[in-house]
């Protein structure tokens, strides 16, 4: 299926998460990176399977907030009485490789602001 889409004369992929593209997304970003079409993603890890360019929230700093959050119920607090927060910081993750195969120029102010850049 990614061959097929990446031959269908498309500009670029944008992954929308789920979990059938999550489970194959190693095999649409080599099909990607073989017909030179960059990869945007949001999810922190596909930023090392090939995207060129993530932002996201991170799931490991969701575990660490639930984490957190487990613990003071552990401690007592009612879960009641603990209001929702989510995520404040998203993370934008650059990988220059899959920039370099899809011949496109990430410009260097958008490299200084990643919070993670793969070279």
């Amino acid at each position: 299926t990614a061959l097929a889409l990446v031959s269908s004369g498309i500009d670029a992929i944008m992954q929308v998460p789920g979990n059938m593209t999550a489970v194959a997304f190693s095999s649409i970003a080599k099909a990607a990176n073989q017909a030179k079409i960059p990869v945007f993603a949001f999810q922190t890890e596909q930023a090392n399977d090939g995207a060129l360019l993530v932002l996201a929230k991170d799931y490991f700093d969701f575990g660490k907030e639930a984490a957190f959050l487990a613990a003071r119920v552990m401690r007592g607090e009612n879960p009641k009485d603990i209001p929702f927060v989510g995520i404040e910081v998203s993370k934008l993750i650059i990988n220059l490789k899959a920039a370099k195969i899809s011949n496109v120029k990430v410009p260097e102010d958008i490299i200084k602001q990643a919070y993670n850049v793969i070279r």
